[in-house]
């Protein structure tokens, strides 16, 4: 016969190679807490994403349907950031165009193009160059406290209404207006004059292709 205390010394070691440690309750809490914190903050991101991607189309919705589109001056760059060809397509509708503070990015590529509503910049940065080279604007052309930040060209373009640059930045690249023309109230073709050393300044065409008041506020000499 066994022996009772072998018995029990047996029973007592089964019983400690069997015994699952125990977790302290503070040191749970602490875990399931980082997995809540972690969870949280992946859906914020998420869920910033989609609605950054959500704004964007809005905005994009928005400019083809013609609406006048007013973004924060003080928001970020990134925030008020449109793209080049969401212009063009809207143009291509036949939509008039109506845009403040926004920057703008990739090559607008409007040459040869037909704008058929009133095309309205305010307070825009092109940050690429821009090309409406022998495009006809048939309604009213205004710009006003824009950057062209790597060049544009207006060569051969025709304004059938009004052309207006008031307080336009050309900070970069080629600036072009050679053989641009004005056809304002049925008045004979005339070409367009603009200073070309001019980096920065603000002019009216009239139907004469005169500027009208023009005002200078940096050269390039």
């Amino acid at each position: 016969m066994k022996d009772i205390g072998d018995t029990v010394g047996q029973s007592n070691e089964i019983t400690g190679c069997s015994k699952t440690p125990t977790i302290p309750k503070a040191e749970k809490t602490a875990k399931s807490e980082i997995w809540v914190s972690t969870f949280l903050v992946l859906l914020f991101l998420f869920h910033n994403q989609a609605l950054g991607a959500d704004t964007r189309e809005s905005l994009r919705q928005r400019i083809l349907a013609g609406d006048q589109v007013s973004l924060r001056a003080s928001a970020p760059e990134g925030a008020r950031t449109i793209e080049a060809s969401w212009i063009e397509e809207a143009v291509r509708r036949r939509v008039p165009i109506h845009i403040s503070n926004a920057v703008i990015q990739g090559s607008l590529e409007l040459q040869n193009s037909s704008v058929e509503q009133e095309f309205d910049l305010q307070e825009c940065i092109f940050k690429d160059y821009a090309d409406f080279s022998y495009a006809i604007f048939k309604r009213d052309f205004l710009v006003s406290e824009a950057a062209f930040t790597a060049g544009v060209s207006f060569q051969s373009a025709v304004f059938q209404q009004r052309a207006m640059f008031q307080r336009t930045r050309f900070e970069g690249g080629p600036i072009n207006f050679a053989d641009a023309t004005s056809s304002q109230n049925s008045a004979p073709k005339r070409p367009v004059s603009v200073p070309k050393a001019q980096l920065r300044f603000s002019f009216t065409l009239d139907s004469t292709l005169r500027p009208i008041s023009p005002s200078q506020s940096s050269t390039l000499m």
